[in-house]
């Protein structure tokens, strides 16, 4: 009983990734839908985006404007700058992988399943 009406195939993905001018949008539409799907099951249309998501992507294409400017320039600021924005972006990105970990393909919620420190470890008889 997983996600159903994602209308995406694999070759769709991979293509929106490589296809200049599409590779700016479709995939933080791709990590919307599949963010949506995860929370919201086959309810996911309904499902607010993800602020984080929408926020990490465009500090990154923020980013990638930065490092061209900061190329053809050579301004120090600049750089300094490119350079806070590419490890925000990085820990943003650690969050939003730690955020998908927490469900399986179905949607169900991973966290619960694993011990915590102060559980003990049941042995098998």
């Amino acid at each position: 009983d997983g996600v159903t009406n994602l209308n995406r195939t694999p070759l769709d993905v991979v293509l929106n990734y490589m296809t200049p001018g599409l590779n700016l949008w479709k995939p933080l539409q791709d990590f919307q839908a599949i963010y949506r799907a995860l929370w919201a099951k086959n309810e996911w249309a309904e499902k607010p985006p993800s602020p984080l998501l929408t926020f990490w992507w465009g500090l990154s294409i923020a980013q990638l404007v930065l490092m061209g400017i900061e190329n053809i320039v050579g301004l120090s600021w600049v750089t300094s700058l490119s350079s806070v924005a590419s490890l925000v972006t990085a820990f943003l990105a650690f969050r939003i992988l730690h955020q998908f970990s927490q469900k399986d393909p179905h949607g169900n919620d991973l966290s619960s399943d694993r011990l915590s420190p102060s559980q003990p470890v049941q042995e098998k008889a």
